[in-house]
């Protein structure tokens, strides 16, 4: 069971991470402010 609330949950497996490995990891899943206006008026 896994926590963070009642929210659905999306595990992803990656042969090879293309995220930056230090530091706070979920700030690379986050949204700018400009990603969610381009995505809202597409």
């Amino acid at each position: 069971r896994r926590g963070m609330g009642k929210h659905a949950k999306i595990l992803m497996y990656f042969d090879d991470p293309w995220w930056e490995h230090e530091g706070n990891i979920f700030k690379n899943f986050m949204w700018t402010k400009e990603d969610r206006e381009s995505i809202e008026n597409n």
